[in-house]
């Protein structure tokens, strides 16, 4: 092709917590103000600080006192907005499915303007990933390889899962098969952790099994897969930290909680 992928800027991901500070700025209201009768300021403040994970009602609530979307609150891209991004991005896959790259590759490009500007890197990924593919049929695949790994390092920073409830995990049985199973995960200063029940209570989880042999998985995450290896945490004060921030996105009190539970973080395969 005679022109090439030009690099669009992308604007940085933030959490829930930061985008409800950003847009009450934007509304001129004040903790209280936004708390009104419904929640405390203290409570605001909580989220805002990511010290707590609201319920979808909530979200609901509060992005109605913003004038927002709520999909836009929770996850950064409105609900309007996504539907043509995507509708942009399957058109783009469709070409390259019919092996015709050239236009696959102007489509793509499309679409990486527009994501570029949303911080979401769920479909910055998906976009980036279809463009490699269909330069590396094309022939280009120096440029192919720089996107690959534009897309890998686009996810040093988990924070996108904080409106993921359940992500896939893939490991591998002794024979080598696939085992895939949903679990929990959660995001802290962007670096992604899963945990799992302790071995004895009451019996140690098959892809614990398997992760213990090869801590190497593949994870599927709104509609992404990302091939990372699993590291063990051993440190008492990370795994407190860990455990507290899984129960206050999913919602239970971990000191009343009384099973024993280990965690991993997610890392690079290296």
């Amino acid at each position: 092709m005679a022109e090439t992928a030009a690099t669009t800027p992308r604007a940085k991901a933030s959490g829930l917590g930061d985008r409800l500070r950003s847009l009450r700025l934007v509304a001129g209201l004040t903790q209280t103000e936004l708390a009104g009768d419904r929640f405390s300021k203290e409570y605001v403040s909580q989220i805002e600080r990511g010290k707590t994970r609201p319920t979808p009602e909530t979200i609901d609530w509060l992005a109605r006192q913003l004038g927002v979307d709520p999909a836009f609150l929770a996850q950064g891209v409105s609900t309007d907005e996504r539907g043509r991004i995507e509708a942009t991005l399957a058109r783009a896959e469709a070409l390259s499915e019919a092996h015709r790259y050239d236009e696959a590759i102007e489509s793509f490009r499309e679409a990486r303007a527009t994501i570029g500007a949303t911080g979401s890197v769920e479909l910055e990924q998906r976009g980036l990933a279809g463009e490699a593919w269909a330069l590396m049929q094309y022939g280009d695949v120096r440029e192919a390889t720089d996107l690959l790994q534009v897309a890998r390092e686009l996810v040093s920073d988990w924070s996108f899962t904080d409106g993921v409830e359940e992500i896939l995990i893939e490991t591998r049985t002794g024979y080598g098969l696939p085992h895939s199973v949903t679990i929990w995960c959660v995001a802290i200063d962007g670096q992604l952790y899963v945990g799992a029940s302790a071995p004895d209570f009451p019996k140690e989880r098959r892809w614990v099994r398997n992760v213990r042999r090869d801590p190497d998985v593949r994870l599927a995450i709104a509609g992404q897969i990302y091939e990372r290896r699993l590291e063990l945490i051993s440190d008492p004060a990370l795994t407190d930290t860990v455990d507290r921030a899984f129960g206050r996105k999913y919602q239970y009190d971990v000191d009343e909680d009384p099973d024993p539970v280990v965690y991993w973080r997610v890392v690079d395969r290296g």
